[in-house]
This record gives structure tokens, sequence and C-alpha cells, in this order.
């Protein structure tokens, strides 16, 4: 019998994750010293509920910022480290040579606050959709032979080295359980709350367009931001208008 929460309402799904988000996320150091690494995927039930928003979610569901300095001062701050953490410097949304545009989604009904980043890196589609907790590297219109050919673990390989801070010896496999999507990590048995740099797991999806990479914020900053669901502070969502 299939574990009950896969029948879960999708609402009910997403505050789980938000719950598994403030443990993994916003647990203490002395938490994460004494986490044990699981021969489960401990991140299958959070990431699919998160990749259930970021792919239900369209552009028409944000709002076009003028300026990325217009978001509110403490996401801006974390949205900028993440990026100088997890991105090459001529790689990320934030460089200035990529010229992206920025947009920004509220919580509502059976989702969570979101920035989402546009550009073109090397004549390909970027999307980086990311919360509190997260990075969604969303990868379309590149040419397969270029980027590994035919496997798309081998893409997916080739795709993180080209924009990513990752080890050089960065490898993926899939997650043969995934029920829903066609994922894959390259450390699959680890739970953030064990994580003590963002590279020790890098987990993905193999979409029809592309590829996905999807990134933790894993670490002490983290802890700034353990609620999952809402990112923006109260003032930022009175003027934007929150749903």
């Amino acid at each position: 019998m299939p574990p009950a929460h896969r029948g879960w309402p999708p609402p009910v799904r997403l505050c789980m994750a938000a719950f598994l988000g403030v443990v993994l996320f916003g647990c203490s150091t002395r938490v994460r010293e004494q986490s044990v690494v699981s021969n489960e995927d401990p991140m299958m039930e959070a990431r699919t509920a998160w990749l259930d928003v970021i792919n239900r979610l369209n552009r028409a569901d944000f709002k076009r910022l003028n300026k990325f300095s217009d978001v509110p001062t403490p996401v801006y701050a974390q949205s900028m480290h993440w990026a100088g953490q997890m991105f090459r410097t001529d790689a990320g949304p934030h460089a200035a040579e990529n010229a992206a545009t920025h947009w920004f989604h509220l919580t509502g009904p059976g989702d969570f606050d979101l920035l989402r980043h546009e550009y073109k890196q090397r004549g390909f589609e970027v999307v980086v959709s990311e919360s509190a907790v997260f990075t969604h590297v969303l990868c379309t219109g590149y040419r397969p032979e270029e980027f590994g050919g035919a496997d798309p673990l081998a893409q997916a390989k080739k795709l993180a080295d080209v924009l990513l801070n990752v080890p050089p010896d960065l490898q993926f496999e899939l997650v043969p359980a995934d029920p829903k999507y066609r994922a894959f990590s390259s450390a699959r048995t680890i739970g953030p709350g064990h994580m003590r740099e963002w590279t020790e797991r890098i987990d993905g999806v193999v979409y029809p367009s592309g590829i996905g990479l999807l990134c933790y914020k894993a670490g002490d900053r983290a802890e700034m931001f353990a609620n999952v669901t809402k990112w923006f502070p109260d003032d930022f969502r009175a003027k934007a208008g929150s749903p």
C-alpha cells in the first residue's frame, strides 16, 4: 500500500512540505550534528510538493520588478548571497551581463513566496525559481549534443558545470522510487539538516523540455528564513497586494 501522504490533497502536502522545511533548514547546529543519514530519500515528499508548485505557476502568476533592488532588503540580501554561493560569476541571475528580468509571487492557497529570474546563458534559456530555502534552475533550449549528448544525467552534469559552483567530481543518479517525477540526485540519502554546504546535495528533474537543477539553501544562514511559505515581510506584502 502506498504511503498515506500521497493521497493527501495538494494544500495538505504543501503544509507538510513547509513543516519539513522548518525542520530540515531551520534546525540548530546541535540537531544537525545529530542527524542520521537515511537509506531512503528524506527529501522526496518536500521536493515533490515544491516541484508541483513551481510547475503549476507560470509567468502570469508573477509580478515584474522594475529593478531587483525593489524587493525587501532581507530577501535581496539572501538572494544575492545564495546566487554568489551557487552560481559561477558570469552565469547567475544577478550578473549584469545576463540582463535578467526579475519577478515575484506572493503566497496564495497551496503555494509560497517565490522570486523568478529569467535570462539567457550561452544561447539557452534559464529560469530560476527561488524560495526561502531552495533554488530551482530550469534550463531549456540548449543543444543536447553540446551538453552531454542523449543521456539526461550527462546533460545535468554539464549544465551544472557551466552554471554552478559545483565540485568537478559531481555525479548524479536517478531516484528510482520517486512516484511522480523523473528525479535525480547527487546524494539522495542525505537530508539538508545533515548538510554543512549546499554542494553536498543537488537534486534535479528531467523534464520533456530540458533539465531542472534543485539546490538547497542548507546552512546556518537559512535559519533566518525558516518559514518556507512566507518569505516576504508584511509591509512589502501589503504594498504589493497580498492575496
